[in-house]
């Protein structure tokens, strides 16, 4: 979400950037969205497709912004308050960029909640590191093959440079 949203993004990304940020930006929100989402938003990233908004999804049909942002709350935070200032300063801060009061819903769905008992490495962290780890395996087998060929192509050029020699 750091990357700069280009000029011509539409109004409904404008719109999950900014639910997004407004709801990170809520004191006890641990992160947006869930274990699968992250794990494909890293993924998009890593391909330079990153998603708009991580954790929120809108819709703008039928003339109303209809906003779903999906929370991690930190613990000891109240999960109900969370999830009503989440609601209350996203749909705060949408209401200003749309001019629309009546027109805005936001929906908060809590998906976890983050504490000292998460301090052991996640599935996702485990899961990215496995796949750094083959990626490098596999970027060395590439280069060792290549290699080959290469040695094993210039081996056979140089028979064939002496058979075609004339006296």
């Amino acid at each position: 979400m750091t990357a700069p949203l280009p000029e011509d993004a539409a109004a409904v990304t404008v719109a999950a950037r900014t639910a997004a940020v407004t709801a990170l930006g809520v004191d006890g929100v641990h992160h947006l969205g869930g274990l699968t989402e992250r794990a494909a938003d890293q993924v998009r990233s890593r391909l330079g497709r990153s998603g708009s908004a991580l954790g929120v999804r809108v819709d703008d049909s039928d003339g109303t912004l209809d906003v779903s942002v999906a929370v991690v709350v930190s613990y000891p935070h109240p999960v109900m308050e969370v999830a009503a200032e989440v609601r209350t300063k996203v749909r705060a801060a949408l209401v200003q960029l749309a001019e629309l009061p009546d027109h805005v819903e936001v929906g908060v769905r809590v998906l976890d909640v983050h504490g000292p008992f998460d301090d052991e490495p996640q599935a996702l962290d485990e899961a990215v590191e496995s796949a750094r780890g083959a990626a490098s395996d596999a970027a060395d087998d590439v280069r060792r093959a290549a290699e080959t060929v290469r040695a094993d192509t210039h081996e056979d050029a140089a028979p064939a440079d002496t058979t075609t020699a004339r006296p």
